[in-house]
């Protein structure tokens, strides 16, 4: 009789620890489920940013590359009439 009441303990201590195996399984879920969450949210902080900046190099582009023809084509003027 003594076996069955060991074999009983140890069933109980076998179902103890699947019990806290399953909230420490949960619990991680839980945890992991928070790390992505604010992860996402600094992930696309970042990627606004980038796109503000791209899209203010996008704007500042085309008035450097006007500006840069202007000033060759003042230099090409420039020559012509020392020239003559």
């Amino acid at each position: 009789m003594k076996q069955g009441i060991e074999r009983e303990e140890f069933l109980g201590m076998l179902t103890e620890m699947a019990h806290c195996l399953e909230e420490t399984d949960m619990n991680l879920l839980e945890s992991l489920q928070g790390v992505r969450e604010k992860m996402y949210n600094v992930h696309s902080l970042q990627l606004e940013k980038t796109s503000r900046l791209l899209d203010k190099v996008e704007r500042e582009i085309p008035q450097a590359l006007n500006s840069s023809v202007q000033t060759i084509n003042e230099q090409a003027s420039l020559k012509l009439e020392m020239s003559f």
